[in-house]
């Protein structure tokens, strides 16, 4: 299979247009499931990440404890506390299937910094299953799906899973890009294959970014990505306006008002992991040109996204 390089002439072709007639629900209703105690920072850094690439609205689930902090850090959130553990657990389940019952999420991402107690495993599969979103797979929930005998039933959701080649070797033994491949085939859906370089596949093309920059191995690195990757994707959904647009027809109010959307599937869930790959990458290059490739922070990385994504669309 051919590989084609990720380039910005690439990435502004694919970037979700934003239309300026818009409001919050056009561009994406986005479940974060993240964190646990004591790695409260990995739904921060996802939901964060996942705003400024431009999600209109991020809500986070996360255990009781390490609500507060969450809300603290970012009031631009809508957060719940849901379990009284450490770790997600059924109580969460039922508590996210209830809010998803109130609530229109276009996307789920699901995983970074839950754990990997081996009692979190069914409830993540439960929640996937359960909700039946276009979902971002990461981090410990990868690590929940190879511990899974059958997950065949992701076959049915548009999914990007976004594992680092460790975890990758957990779910199949393969090398570079046959492991994306492989992943990508045993989903049906996209693989963000994490590594120096990154591949990303559909199984029926793939994509790379060389970019190398060990600025970016640091913790919550992957988090952010995650969350980049998801925001990208929850407001690639076409809302009525849009759709009418196109076929030159008044939007009908009732769906102007319900900011209906379609369009969140495996070409979408494509061109939103190859975006976010390529503004992680830059981001990443940009905070070591300012801070060098010891001391970057995962939260650096957030700061470099408005930059990015203004170098996109308003670049040559």
């Amino acid at each position: 299979m051919k590989r084609q390089y990720i380039e910005k002439k690439l990435v502004k072709k694919l970037f979700p247009k934003r239309m300026d007639d818009s409001n919050k629900n056009d561009f994406g209703r986005l479940l974060v499931i993240a964190g646990s105690y004591p790695m409260s920072g990995a739904l921060y850094l996802s939901s964060k990440a996942a705003m400024r690439s431009g999600a209109g609205l991020v809500y986070g689930v996360c255990v009781e404890k390490i609500k507060p902090i969450i809300s603290s850090l970012m009031p631009e959130g809508i957060f719940y506390p849901a379990g009284s553990g450490d770790y997600i657990s059924d109580e969460t389940l039922d508590f996210v299937v209830d809010i998803s019952k109130k609530n229109r999420f276009d996307i789920l991402l699901i995983g970074p910094g839950i754990g990997n107690e081996k009692k979190i495993n069914k409830t993540v599969i439960k929640i996937i299953k359960e909700l039946n979103l276009p979902t971002v797979i990461d981090a410990d929930a990868i690590n929940a799906l190879s511990n899974e005998n059958d997950i065949s039933f992701l076959k049915n959701i548009p999914t990007i899973v976004t594992p680092h080649t460790g975890e990758a070797r957990r779910l199949v033994q393969e090398n570079d890009e046959k492991l994306a491949l492989e992943i990508s085939s045993m989903t049906g859906g996209v693989c963000v294959l994490k590594d120096f370089r990154t591949y990303v596949t559909d199984s029926k093309s793939l994509f790379l970014i060389d970019k190398r920059n060990s600025a970016l191995s640091k913790a919550g690195s992957g988090d952010v990505l995650a969350g980049i990757i998801a925001g990208i994707w929850a407001q690639s959904g076409q809302p009525a306006k849009a759709v009418s647009a196109q076929a030159g027809l008044p939007t009908p109010k009732r769906l102007r008002q319900a900011g209906k959307k379609n369009g969140f599937d495996l070409k979408t869930a494509l061109n939103s992991a190859i975006c976010g790959v390529y503004i992680h990458s830059l981001c990443g290059l940009a905070a070591r040109e300012q801070y060098g490739k010891y001391s970057v922070l995962a939260s650096d990385i957030i700061d470099l996204i408005p930059s990015a994504i203004k170098n996109i669309y308003e670049g040559k």
